[in-house]
């Protein structure tokens, strides 16, 4: 089939193409994912296997869908029906899961709205206690599933974001094209602002010690190259669909090449930058109390280092209300664009595939959004993100698993020599034949190590196991605690460890080895973590290896009062009064009266319910002009 365009709109402009894809791949995840990450991860050491996952995965994968998308002039389903009629649904694929992605990735955009509303007001609402005006007050989170009612006031937020997403896109790119001019250039001038204001602060470096000071031994860890290859794939907006129906607008003379290693840059610098914004400003907030960063640090997972931590740390400085504004106005014109841009890889899909018209389409799009972000307004509403981006976004069938498939499928039933061809026909610099056996062979083959590294994961589930060489030293040990996402660190700090563990962060030096007296505490500590605790955090499973002592008390014959004996100490803060608690033991979810649940059924069905959506409507075949034609093989 002949590549010339069939009519389709475009971009109008290489910036605004550039502007537009840009702001899809910065979100909010490069404020909060990106510094948690490299923090956990090493400190600036991070920076080097994530440059590297730049070069081999993030780069070549973009000019995969640019290329993909640009030739066929379609977005992702059609796109890759022009591949094989038979593939059409892994095109599908990413638009279903990005479009769930979309309906939570709204109801936080509402937060970030809220907050920005408040920011109003002075005093600051949070200025107390940023901690539980957030949980508390704001959310009125359960800590679990139940819903417990809708929050008015995020509703009210959600509808106007979708009403703006609505109104950005309503008229096609060109329209776009224009609001990117402003969306994407003033948040990155106000994190500027920020990151000038951060360093300016007394007690600024500690906060940039903790956030960039490299721990070059971390490198020889494998979960911090999984660490950084998983941030370049979801940072980039990788296998969402939008690249692909992005690309399909552009001119037909573009540079493809250069684009995505353009929009690749400004993603990292972005990230970095915003980095250097959150932690020097922590940093201050963390001197002016006397207190260690990691400390500051404790509410970062999630969600907390934007609504909580940072928050916080705006609200004791001059001028709170200013900064607080800038702040937020940056995380919602950060997360408006990703937002909006996965909503027009959708329409865009809808289109090709009906021939309807677009404003029909886009109100059926914003109300299906709008009904589904409904579940994330409510009081349990955050444990419901928690749970479904857990499963699309980052589990073992989600965003990533899609990128293997669409490498799979273009690697070996495409010629994808042709779409080399295609991008280097325009772009100042050339693609080689390297770059085919990087999407045939070498991204597949660390994709799949990836998914499998996820899988064994899921099965076994976190344990809080430890090296004996990390009792030798401490450097290793401390490195590996400042990461809260480590089960034993989050063991360590929810228990009756957390004093062992403040006491080991004042023995982060190398060269001195533990106190044989903290070391013996630590040992201990790590013995009860391996032989007897259930451990549970709201919102989470986690599994770890019981004693069979521990196991009988699980048992469902048990009396509730003999279960509460499971280290007591431990659970006494850790489960509310009527025992709403999950743990997960031996591979399967069992709550605290001792009911099987089984394991992961939520989000297996969530992805099987995707995987059909994806294949009936590659299936379907709508009357209308201009249906799919494959290439020539």
């Amino acid at each position: 089939m002949s590549d010339a365009t069939n009519g389709r709109e475009n971009w109008g402009s290489r910036s605004g193409f550039i502007l537009a894809a840009i702001g899809s791949a910065v979100g909010l995840g490069n404020v909060w994912r990106f510094p948690h990450e490299c923090y956990s991860n090493g400190g600036s050491a991070f920076l080097i296997p994530y440059i590297i996952a730049m070069i081999v995965i993030g780069i070549p994968l973009l000019i995969m869908e640019f290329s993909l998308g640009h030739l066929t002039q379609q977005a992702a389903p059609n796109a890759f029906g022009r591949v094989g009629r038979r593939w059409e649904f892994v095109g599908w694929w990413p638009i279903v899961l990005s479009f769930i992605i979309v309906t939570y990735y709204a109801a936080v955009l509402a937060w970030c709205l809220s907050y920005l509303l408040y920011s109003f007001t002075d005093p600051l609402p949070w200025a107390g206690d940023a901690k539980g005006f957030f949980f508390n007050e704001f959310l009125q989170d359960t800590e679990s599933h139940r819903l417990g009612g809708v929050r008015w006031p995020i509703l009210l937020s959600l509808a106007v974001i979708w009403t703006g997403m609505f109104l950005c896109i309503f008229k096609g790119v060109r329209l776009v094209s224009k609001i990117v001019l402003w969306t994407v250039p003033i948040p990155w001038l106000m994190l500027v602002i920020l990151t000038v204001r951060g360093l300016t602060l007394e007690g600024a470096v500690q906060g940039l010690e903790y956030y960039l000071e490299p721990n070059w031994s971390v490198l020889k860890e494998p979960h911090v190259w999984r660490a950084a290859f998983g941030q370049v794939f979801f940072s980039m907006t990788i296998a969402f669909g939008v690249m692909v129906t992005y690309a399909s607008f552009l001119h037909r003379k573009s540079d493809l090449n250069n684009n995505a290693l353009i929009i690749g840059l400004a993603d990292l610098a972005t990230s970095f930058i915003a980095g250097i914004a959150v932690f020097s400003t922590l940093g201050a907030m963390a001197f002016s109390r006397g207190e260690p960063v990691h400390e500051v640090l404790e509410s970062t997972k999630s969600v907390g280092l934007a609504f909580v931590a940072f928050p916080k740390a705006l609200a004791a400085l001059p001028l709170s209300n200013v900064f607080s504004v800038i702040f937020f106005v940056a995380l919602l014109l950060l997360g408006i664009d990703s937002a909006f841009s996965i909503t027009e890889a959708a329409l865009a899909s809808m289109m090709d595939k009906t021939g309807r018209k677009r404003t029909s389409i886009l109100l059926l799009l914003s109300l299906a959004g709008f009904g589904v972000g409904l579940l994330f307004t409510t009081r349990g509403g955050l444990t419901w993100l928690d749970t479904v981006d857990g499963f699309v976004n980052e589990g073992t069938w989600g965003i990533m698993f899609v990128g293997l498939v669409e490498c799979l499928v273009l690697g070996w039933a495409f010629d994808v020599g042709k779409l080399r061809r295609h991008a280097n026909k325009h772009s100042d610099w050339k693609l080689g034949r390297w770059w085919d056996w990087s999407i045939r062979l070498i991204i597949p083959v660390i994709l799949a190590a990836l998914v499998a590294w996820s899988l064994i994961g899921d099965i076994r589930g976190p344990s809080l196991r430890f090296d004996a060489a990390e009792l030798k030293d401490p450097s290793l040990l401390a490195a590996r605690l400042r990461r809260s996402d480590d089960p034993l660190s989050e063991y360590l700090r929810q228990g009756a460890g957390r004093q062992t563990l403040d006491q080991l962060n004042a023995y982060d030096d190398p060269n001195q080895p533990i106190p044989k007296g903290l070391k013996t505490a630590l040992v201990d500590e790590l013995n009860k973590a391996i032989e007897g605790p259930c451990l549970y955090e709201p919102g989470r499973f986690k599994r770890v290896r019981l004693s069979d002592d521990t196991l009988a008390l699980l048992d469902p014959k048990a009396q509730g009062q003999d279960r509460l004996r499971i280290n007591r100490y431990l659970l006494q803060d850790a489960f509310p009064a009527e025992l709403k608690a999950t743990a997960n033991v031996g591979g399967f979810l069992i709550d605290a009266r001792g009911r099987l649940i089984g394991k992961n059924v939520l989000g297996m069905c969530l992805m099987g319910m995707v995987f059909l959506v994806a294949v009936i409507l590659g299936l379907w075949r709508p009357r209308r002009t201009g249906q799919i034609v494959e290439f020539d093989s």
